[in-house]
């Protein structure tokens, strides 16, 4: 839950954009999320993520995407509570598969925050520390 972090609930605008981001990475599609995100945006999976790291652009971030396939079936995210303060959303974000070899459902849940530039996203850091993702939303 997220609904004590700092900010407001999100516009019916912000949370179509961060659900089409989310559409656009479940479906693997490089040209709809570069048509929502700034060129060469930033996105940061959370840290100690195997393979993580910093992805830039639309065609970065869906070879990441692409990468995890290979270890997860059925890879999707989905938002969950969304709260905006300022050009920052910070999104409570279901993510879950099926073990490849396995077949064994897996889910979790971390945070995401979101910058926003011109109704676009300009960048997007993950964390699993709710506290750390809040931090990033005050700095507005």
């Amino acid at each position: 839950m997220i609904d004590a972090a700092p900010g407001e609930p999100a516009s019916e605008a912000t949370a179509g954009l961060i659900n089409r981001v989310y559409e656009a990475i479940n479906a693997r599609d490089v040209d709809a999320l570069a048509l929502i995100s700034v060129p060469g945006f930033e996105w940061r999976d959370p840290d100690g993520l195997p393979g993580g790291g910093v992805h830039r652009g639309a065609q970065e971030v869906i070879a990441r995407m692409r990468e995890l396939d290979e270890s997860l079936d059925e890879l999707w995210f989905t938002a969950g509570e969304i709260v905006e303060a300022g050009e920052r959303v910070l999104v409570l974000t279901h993510v879950g598969g099926r073990g490849r070899e396995s077949g064994v459902p897996a889910q979790l849940d971390f945070f995401s925050l979101f910058r926003i530039d011109g109704g676009r996203v300009a960048a997007q850091a993950a964390f699993f520390d709710r506290s750390e993702a809040e931090q990033g939303l005050r700095r507005t």
